[in-house]
């Protein structure tokens, strides 16, 4: 439920001009529903 890989193709492609780093800060706001943040992030494209 709490896993967020910034390394993914889709989250890179939601996420653009950000680099690793700066998209697991942005992902640490979203814990615990990090799982569900990505698939939110992935239906946006």
């Amino acid at each position: 439920m709490d896993a967020f890989l910034e390394t993914d193709v889709g989250i890179k492609k939601a996420l653009t001009n950000r680099t690793e780093k700066e998209m697991r800060e942005l992902s640490e706001r979203w814990s615990p529903w990090r799982s569900y943040a990505t698939i939110s992030l992935w239906n946006s494209l």
